[in-house]
């Protein structure tokens, strides 16, 4: 597939709903394993894969795995975050592009600056990727951008217009986990746009198949804490409620049209739990 077609925001923008599966980079002894998984889900209908970037030393760089795994017909969007120094991503950037056809990226890392290695913002990331684009003459990168509809709402707002005022493509939402949220990101991202300023591509964000802890900028409503309190250990009753959910979620956002697609984040020790939901979503 040449990369006139691979343009996930084109795709979005023509009225298609995706389905993206996010995973968490493995460790490299564990990278077999992973393809396996990969495999599997292209078997089963994903073509689309999100690389997170993790902050654990020990597991793989984002490009690095998104190297791995690319073949043809499969897009890939491996993650820039200001923990990685910008010299550095322009490289790795440009030779995912050249050397595997991988022509997508996902800017996160929060826009506020930090200490140490944070200091660079993701906006900065972004205006220097979209330079590159121009300067390098690589026409067909798509750059896409975090959204978080969990953060105040003037300050992410003004945030989102910055990136699309420096080339951000489509972007890709904080996870929701019910219909109440999932409503909120379609209001909230709506909000932003006008007639003379049209939507760009959203993929929601949907994790449901793992238990979430408290991790910033993540909202996990009460309802679904107690309802996995009350099923406890019984483990075959939590991963048959949680694929229930997800796949209801999915179904909810798409015919209501609160986002152009959603991506799917896959546990981070058990990516294959993934396969389970894709099979359910397509019964």
């Amino acid at each position: 597939m040449d990369r006139e077609n691979l343009n996930l925001a084109k795709l979005m923008d023509q009225g298609e709903f995706l389905t993206v599966v996010q995973l968490h980079p493995p460790e490299e002894k564990n990278l077999a394993d992973f393809a396996a998984v990969v495999d599997q889900l292209e078997e089963n209908g994903i073509t689309i894969f999100d690389i997170n970037a993790s902050r654990m030393d020990h597991r793989m760089n984002s490009f690095d795995v998104a190297a791995r795994i690319s073949q043809p017909g499969r897009i890939i969007i491996p993650h820039a975050t200001a923990r990685t120094p910008l010299e550095q991503t322009l490289q790795q950037t440009g030779e995912a592009y050249e050397k595997y056809d991988i022509n997508h990226l996902l800017v996160v890392g929060g826009d506020k600056p930090a200490k140490g290695d944070f200091q660079t913002r993701a906006s900065t990331i972004m205006a220097s990727l979209a330079d590159f684009r121009t300067e390098s003459g690589k026409k067909k990168f798509i750059i896409a951008g975090a959204v978080n509809q969990n953060a105040d709402e003037d300050q992410e707002g003004r945030f989102l217009k910055t990136k699309i005022k420096l080339g951000a493509d489509f972007f890709m939402s904080q996870l929701v986990f019910d219909r109440e949220q999932a409503e909120g990101l379609g209001k909230f991202y709506k909000k932003q746009f006008d007639e003379k300023n049209p939507p760009k591509p959203l993929l929601a964000g949907i994790s449901a198949l793992d238990k979430i802890g408290n991790v910033n900028g993540i909202v996990v409503p009460a309802a679904l804490r107690q309802e996995e309190q009350e099923i406890g250990n019984n483990t075959k009753l939590l991963t048959q409620r949680r694929i229930e959910r997800a796949v209801e979620l999915v179904s909810f956002i798409r015919d209501n049209h609160l986002a152009n697609g959603v991506y799917i984040a896959a546990p981070i020790n058990n990516p294959a739990a993934a396969v389970d939901f894709v099979k359910s979503l397509n019964q």
